[in-house]
């Protein structure tokens, strides 16, 4: 009898401590550089667990902002692929974060025309044009974002 009310006891206090454990919002921004729709597929898991929330997106093109999330603060692993060219990244969630996805697919004439000079090793030829996903983040909001919803 003992026993169940401190196993009681244990698990009420096991909910409460988890309800107070903060929560960060992680924001998913994502820039397709392409002038196609794509499809974009993110896996985002815990570095020292098993289970993953795996999203899947049809990305316009342009720069968009897909939604936002909850997720406790600690290391996650982060995968964001569109067909056969993929980024693997950690993500430190320690505050709120904006993380950036850039899928860019041009032929060489137009990359050097956006961009100037670029590493070609870090994207793929694939038919003729050069694709690649990049991930950054920031940890406070970026600029370019203010406009963004002025626009949408």
């Amino acid at each position: 009898m003992i026993f169940r009310k401190l196993l009681v006891l244990f698990l009420v206090g096991l909910a409460f401590t988890s309800c107070l454990t903060p929560r960060y919002t992680t924001h998913w921004i994502v820039n397709n550089d392409s002038d196609k729709e794509v499809s974009l597929k993110m896996n985002i898991g815990r570095q020292e667990s098993r289970n993953s929330r795996t999203r899947t997106f049809k990305i316009r093109p342009g720069l968009q902002e897909v939604g936002a999330e909850s997720f406790s603060k600690g290391v996650y692993s982060l995968v964001a692929a569109s067909g056969e060219v993929s980024k693997t990244s950690r993500l430190y969630v320690t505050s709120d974060v904006w993380v950036i996805i850039n899928y860019t697919e041009m032929d060489s004439a137009q990359l050097l025309h956006k961009y100037g000079i670029i590493d070609m090793e870090m994207l793929q030829k694939k038919d003729g044009k050069y694709t690649g996903v990049s991930i950054s983040t920031e940890m406070r909001k970026p600029p370019v974002l203010y406009s963004l919803k002025l626009r949408n």
